[in-house]
């Protein structure tokens, strides 16, 4: 039997990481409606820390809280006018990880997406989505993205979501 990335997350980071890809996914395809691109970007679930530092469940993980999800940009005044999206992506990274790192917060960082266009040759055009979780969960997921129509009145969607493994970026 396949066990699957749900098998080891705890209820409270199944439903960070859900929502957490819904807002990613919803925010991405307002600005791919609104300006047909855009530049890399960021979300965030804060509350409660789910697990301690040796990685167990803290006392205040026992329930699953919805999670509240936090939009996260670059700062362009540290980029300059047209960075490279390379540049945007690392920007981002670092300010999670200070987030991820800073104790003086009243809530904890459970879970990052990092948000960006691509493109993949088996299928063209995609948004990809990294997300990681405190309790070690890392995903990538592509989201094909179908438009139609042209210039002014065209419209996006997006085909069948792909699920990979993810890369360790923040914890």
């Amino acid at each position: 039997m396949t066990t699957t990335w749900r098998d080891e997350a705890s209820p409270q980071a199944q439903a960070d990481l859900d929502e957490l890809l819904s807002a990613a996914l919803g925010a991405a395809m307002e600005h791919l409606e609104k300006n047909g691109e855009f530049y890399p970007f960021a979300m965030s679930v804060d509350g409660e820390p789910t697990v301690d530092a040796d990685g167990e469940p803290t006392a205040a993980s026992s329930g699953v809280k919805a999670p509240d999800v936090d939009i996260v940009f670059a700062d362009p005044a540290a980029l300059g006018e047209q960075p490279e999206p390379e540049a945007v992506l690392a920007e981002l990274r670092r300010l999670l990880k200070v987030r991820a790192e800073n104790e003086n917060r009243t809530v904890a960082q459970r879970a990052t997406a990092i948000v960006l266009q691509v493109v993949v040759p088996q299928f063209g055009d995609a948004v990809r989505v990294d997300l990681e979780h405190a309790e070690q969960i890392q995903l990538m997921v592509l989201a094909p993205v179908l438009s139609k129509g042209k210039a002014r009145k065209r419209t996006f969607d997006f085909g069948e979501l792909r699920l990979l493994p993810g890369q360790r970026h923040i914890w």
